[in-house]
């Protein structure tokens, strides 16, 4: 399990930040926050996942 640090979180969403924009950061970071979640990119795995989830529903008769 890798040690993720605040720096590195920050670098994450600094990446983040020109394709995002600040208020989505925002939002990520507290959304984050708010699930107990280790890192925004998790937090993204997650919704990615469900909304495939959810597409595959979609296309089961």
């Amino acid at each position: 399990m890798s040690n993720t640090t605040s720096q590195d979180k920050h670098q994450s969403t600094d990446r983040l930040n020109p394709y995002l924009g600040k208020e989505r950061i925002e939002w990520l970071n507290a959304e984050t926050k708010r699930q107990g979640l280790k890192s925004v990119s998790e937090l993204l795995r997650r919704i990615i996942d469900e909304l495939r989830r959810d597409k595959r529903k979609e296309v089961k008769p």
